[in-house]
């Protein structure tokens, strides 16, 4: 079974952390960092969200052109709705087919439960005869052989131009023995404090485990098959691959060397590849 389907709908916005190394610096300066990192990270509210992730194929000679063009259409309809719910549409851009193997996922996202249910209805809804034809419509164009549903969080928010628009990097995580999600999380912090401070404009995301029933087991709408062993994926947004090679110039060794102190020891995570993604609502 290929990873991407464990991806983008197993078990399809990510965490690099940032700290400054701390040999060599006077006691009254390190005591000074030490005092303002824990001022910065108070601050840090991570925003909770409902993620759910589809790995689709084109059916029938179909492209991205005919998929843009039914968006337009969703997001009317949507919009109409009222309901909170956004969503993007991705394509691999490096990869290897036995980790990323679909043509276009689909990311989407809300704010809260009450929310994500209510954009199943509308997805559900069969009694405007306007929608059961853009419904149709998706049909025709796009086969898609998992749909699943995740607990989220924005751990960290850049420009608005990230979200828009852009490269996404996934990573699949397992924390190692002795850690906990908790834990995890709080490195991460640190190095959000940090990325901040040498200038790396970026958002994250963090899914792991299921919405409904609040357990680190994610949930699933379809998806076929046995999934390798992961604790959480991490998204992670820029809004150009220039802008994220700047974002890792901005990193540079001190950021690398603290990713390795703070992260790597705690976690074990493997690329799944590199996406472009393309907000549609």
């Amino acid at each position: 079974m290929k990873i991407i389907q464990l991806l983008i709908s197993s078990k399809t916005i990510f965490v690099l952390i940032f700290l400054f190394p701390i040999s060599g610096l006077s006691n009254d300066h390190k005591d000074r960092m030490e005092k303002d990192t824990a001022s910065d990270l108070v601050q840090i509210k991570h925003e909770k969200l409902v993620f759910e992730t589809r790995s689709c194929h084109f059916k029938n000679e179909k492209n991205m052109e005919d998929l843009i063009r039914v968006t337009n259409k969703w997001k009317n309809y949507f919009d109409k709705s009222g309901v909170n719910y956004s969503a993007w549409l991705a394509t691999p851009q490096f990869y290897d087919t036995e980790l990323l193997d679909h043509e276009v996922y689909w990311f989407g996202a809300s704010p809260s439960r009450s929310e994500f249910m209510k954009s199943l209805d509308v997805w559900a809804s069969r009694e405007d005869s306007s929608w059961n034809r853009v419904r149709a419509e998706f049909d025709s164009i796009l086969t898609c052989e998992s749909r699943l549903a995740w607990q989220a969080e924005k751990t960290r928010s850049g420009s608005t131009e990230n979200l828009d628009q852009g490269r996404t990097f996934i990573l699949m995580c397992e924390i190692k023995d002795g850690y906990d999600l908790n834990s995890v999380s709080d490195s991460y912090d640190e190095m959000t404090v940090i990325s901040k401070r040498l200038g790396v404009d970026q958002d994250h995301f963090r899914l792991y485990g299921s919405p409904f029933t609040q357990s680190f087991r994610n949930t699933y709408f379809y998806s076929p098959g046995d999934f390798p062993k992961f604790d959480y994926l991490h998204l992670i947004m820029d809004s150009s691959n220039a802008a994220g090679y700047q974002n890792s110039l901005r990193f540079g060794e001190e950021g690398r060397k603290a990713r390795e102190e703070k992260i790597v020891s705690k976690v074990n995570c493997e690329g799944l590849g590199n996406l472009t993604h393309y907000k549609i609502r």
